[in-house]
């Protein structure tokens, strides 16, 4: 059946409003589409920022661990040969005549006050102190020493024995050592 006019143009008018709706409707599939499409790439992008980010930090700590490590046991190797050379130093400490380490030991004493003071040295020395015992001082020998002195007085002790000496250098040393290879 063939429809009148008045039916036709109502037709008519659905189509042209349903063409119109399928185009609007495809624009908004389309920005929505693209609007999502948008957002998955800042989310990728922010997501592949992140990690990078959070890598980089990573890399970061594990390059200064790693740094940290280099240096520590740089400290260890060099602490090891200063105590090489501390021992070797010692050795050849103790080797000295025994008239010579006395000889050294006077001429530090020549300043020092040592009235009424008491000068302990290493066994079997007590002889080459023999000078100080006119000034005033009681020379005793001491077990404890290896080689050196301690001056002690009833308001100060002067220990300048081998071992305190020794103890010096490694301070100092290790103090000089850590310094060199933590400061920037």
């Amino acid at each position: 059946m063939p429809f009148s006019g008045v039916e036709k143009a109502v037709v008519e008018k659905a189509k042209k409003e349903a063409a119109e709706i399928v185009v609007r409707a495809k624009k908004e599939a389309e920005a929505a589409v693209s609007a999502a499409g948008q957002r998955a790439d800042k989310e990728a992008a922010d997501t592949v920022a992140k990690a990078k980010s959070e890598a980089e930090e990573q890399h970061q700590r594990a390059l200064s661990a790693l740094e940290r490590d280099m240096r520590l046991t740089s400290l260890e190797e060099k602490n090891r040969l200063l105590e090489e050379v501390i021992q070797k130093a010692a050795e050849q400490f103790k080797s000295v005549k025994p008239e010579k380490l006395a000889g050294i030991c006077a001429k530090e004493l020549e300043e020092a006050d040592t009235a009424g003071a008491t000068l302990r040295v290493a066994p079997g020395t007590k002889e080459l102190f023999r000078a100080f015992s006119s000034k005033g001082v009681k020379v005793e020998e001491d077990s404890a020493i290896e080689a050196g002195y301690v001056l002690v007085r009833d308001d100060f002790r002067l220990d300048r024995t081998l071992k305190t000496r020794l103890d010096e250098v490694r301070t100092e040393m290790r103090t000089e050592l850590a310094r060199m290879l933590f400061e920037d």
